[in-house]
């Protein structure tokens, strides 16, 4: 800003400083004047000065004390002070002082004199704007006229333009630059602020003089920095009556309406904005904002107001007249659609609530922006749909379905699945299919396994793939519940059934990820790596590469997997422990899926206890406790917990140095039904509900309850949940075909 500033004082005749309240006209032109090296004369204007015997007085004298010449006024004798004689005789006086010789001592004069007129936006008089014509006329290159003014005052002075004599400063040449607002801050507030604080408030407020200070005074009386940005970006009530009332209110009636109803486009041309209006005279009132240097930046041809500016008349448009707001995002949506924009006409439909309109830009277009890599865009835009316009887009939905599986976005899946409404006998498989996920992700497997009967024993060929996701659904819930046996079973069932179509790479990537981890926990480490490869394969075949979260079977196979590390260096990729640590600690949670966050910080704990690293296993230990005292039903993921707080020395109380958690001698091993069994008395479930879900009687549960009670040497189930009994661990079986 300063820099722009000099230069343009330095080679132009007449500078015009064109700009709303607030953007730092005033200020620009203080900084300025206080590094002058001549003559600067100062005159702020107000509505009297519309009297020309007032106002020409007041320049004389002004440019008499700046000149050191402060007789200048009296000596101007004869004409009118209103008159052009009166201004012609004052033009003449600064044209007779010549420049110096390098022999005799500088005068006042010698350098060009500045006339600074501020707020010029008070001058309403065309004489006066003539008199200052003929003023520059007469001066020539022997002064220099500055003014601030809101609006570009009608001075015909355009013959300097061809020269580069005129020179015309809006509010986009007088923003603040990184290091001007951080003077401003630092020096001018006394505020200890970082250069990153200041480079996002700059942001915040685009350079705009009043935006800053205004953003100071909340800093200097306490405020947060991040707190002043967040209220800017989501509308600063103080901010927003500000340029409402000291820029929006001020300006005509016309210009008013038309600023409020362009504020719905980010970014508009003229005909966007004739189309949005319904009206043909866009061009008009854009020529008129561009010479007055309202809030509008113009990049070849296409046109943007200030943030802050535009952000204020929306909120406002909003508020006030809804339905009109509606309107103009409906048309603007339908221009954007028909010219190929679809993400601004999606944008516009949903701020139109047209939420018809939105789903079907979003059905035609879903396959590209997902292929594309926009999958946080569309996370947002499929989020703003409200469930009834749900179910008005069924064609959307299994894609959206797999959209919020791939970002880990559970919550919103559930959502759009109960808002379905599932027509054939395959859609409400897949629908329930879905809902197989909820109660597994949540810890709760004894519901999980209760719910994947029926969809167990659903006919295949009427299926297809969906009966290829249930059984991978189900397998990876036996996994976590710790009934390997039964997973591996059903997962070789998955791979030997013939569907058609084939399951697809994603599915496979997590097929071959299941099947890696179950041979890992049944020690064969052959058959893990084998998996990991097919799991390298298919992720390779896969068109869109699955999220390291959407498929966290993968992340924590490779985890298991990876070599002993090597000392890091610049620039590698992390892998193995600190690829599964970066999923873990980017989302504790797992998108709410809490079982698996469970599983996956306790199989990284024993991995870092294995290299020797206990203290960071019993950390992630901790971590996993805390997720897994919220599990209804978590079933073998305690048992999996004991074993790996045993492996690393950790007692209830402490480090557990004497083993205390290692199972007593010559105990009897318990079975493998009394094993599984064993794992749903630590669950809140009766004793017939456990029967029921294991296809048992009550009398069988009861007698096997008394063996477990026995072999494990406890009285009761309240004993099973005590950490220091360690794992409930079956007879060897083998659990590979």
């Amino acid at each position: 800003m300063d820099a722009l500033l000099r230069a343009a004082v330095d080679r132009s005749f007449v500078v015009f400083l064109a700009g709303p309240s607030g953007i730092g006209k005033t200020v620009a032109l203080t900084r300025w004047a206080a590094g002058a090296t001549g003559p600067v004369a100062w005159v702020t204007l107000d509505n009297r000065d519309n009297d020309p015997r007032r106002l020409w007085p007041h320049v004389a004298a002004a440019l008499g004390r700046a000149t050191g010449d402060p007789g200048l006024e009296s000596a101007i004798e004869g004409p009118d002070p209103g008159s052009d004689a009166y201004v012609a005789a004052l033009a003449d006086r600064i044209v007779a002082h010549k420049p110096h010789e390098p022999h005799e001592p500088r005068g006042p004069l010698d350098t060009r004199p500045v006339l600074i007129l501020d707020e010029y936006e008070h001058i309403v008089e065309r004489d006066i704007h003539d008199r200052l014509d003929l003023l520059t006329r007469i001066c020539a290159d022997r002064l220099t006229l500055v003014i601030a003014a809101r609006s570009r005052p009608p001075i015909p002075v355009e013959r300097l333009g061809p020269a580069g004599r005129l020179a015309v400063l809006s509010w986009t040449q007088l923003r603040f630059d990184h290091d001007e607002a951080h003077e401003l801050f630092t020096d001018g507030y006394r505020l200890d602020l970082t250069h990153d604080d200041t480079r996002e408030l700059l942001a915040a407020t685009d350079g705009w003089a009043s935006g800053l200070t205004l953003a100071a005074i909340r800093l200097r009386d306490g405020a947060a920095p991040d707190a002043v940005v967040a209220a800017l970006h989501r509308g600063d009530p103080t901010t927003t009556d500000y340029l409402l009332d000291h820029v929006w209110r001020e300006l005509d009636s016309e210009m008013r309406e038309f600023v409020l109803e362009t504020a719905v486009l980010p970014r508009f041309t003229v005909p966007l904005a004739d189309a949005v209006r319904g009206r043909t005279d866009s061009a008009d009132f854009v020529d008129r904002l561009r010479r007055d240097g309202l809030f509008l930046a113009d990049t070849d041809g296409v046109l943007h107001y200030q943030r802050l500016f535009r952000r204020s008349l929306a909120q406002r448009l909003d508020t006030g007249d809804p339905e009109r707001a509606g309107r103009l995002h409906r048309r603007a949506a339908h221009r954007h659609a028909r010219h190929g924009r679809p993400e601004e006409a999606v944008e516009h439909a949903l701020a139109a609530r047209d939420h018809h309109l939105a789903a079907d830009l979003l059905d035609r277009h879903f396959d590209h922006w997902f292929a594309a890599g926009h999958l946080v865009t569309l996370e947002q835009w499929l989020g703003a749909l409200p469930d009834e316009a749900i179910v008005l887009a069924p064609r959307l939905h299994e894609r959206a379905l797999n959209l919020w599986c791939s970002l880990g976005r559970f919550d919103e899946r559930d959502r759009w699945d109960r808002a379905r409404r599932p027509g054939t006998e395959r859609e409400l498989h897949a629908a329930n299919a879905w809902r197989l996920c909820l109660p597994r992700e949540r810890g709760d497997f004894g519901s999980a396994l209760r719910r994947s009967r029926a969809l167990l024993a659903a006919d295949e060929r009427t299926l297809g793939i969906v009966w290829t996701q249930i059984r991978i659904s189900v397998a990876r819930t036996l996994l976590l519940a710790g009934r390997l046996g039964e997973c591996v079973r059903l997962l070789t069932e998955i791979e030997t059934a013939r569907t058609d179509p084939p399951p697809p790479a994603p599915l496979r990537v997590t097929l071959h990820g299941l099947s890696g981890l179950a041979a890992h926990l049944a020690g064969d480490s052959a058959g893990a790596r084998r998996r990991a490869a097919e799991v390298e394969r298919a992720l390779a075949e896969c068109r869109n590469r699955p999220r390291p979260r959407a498929v966290p079977e993968t992340v924590i196979l490779r985890a298991l997997l990876a070599p002993d590390p090597t000392p890091a260096r610049p620039g590698d990729t992390p892998d193995g422990p600190d690829l599964l640590a970066a999923l873990i600690d980017a989302d504790p949670g797992l998108g709410n899926d809490r079982s698996m966050a469970v599983f996956a910080s306790l199989l990284l704990a024993r991995t870092l206890g294995e290299r020797g690293d206990h203290t960071a296993a019993r950390h992630r230990l901790a971590a996993a406790d805390t997720l897994l005292a919220r599990c209804p039903n978590p079933l073998g993921l305690i048992d999996l917990r004991d074993a790996v707080a045993a492996e690393n020395h950790v007692h209830p109380d402490g480090p557990d140095p004497i083993g205390l958690h290692t199972a007593e001698p010559g105990r009897e091993p318990l079975s493998e039904r009394e094993s599984t069994i064993a794992q749903y008395l630590r669950s809140d479930l009766t004793l017939r509900e456990i029967a029921a879900d294991l296809y048992i009687s009550i009398n069988t549960m009861k007698t096997h309850t008394r063996h477990i009670y026995r072999k494990l040497g406890i009285t009761g189930r309240h004993d099973l949940l005590t950490p220091g009994l360690g794992r409930i661990t079956p007879s060897p079986t083998p659990t590979h075909p």
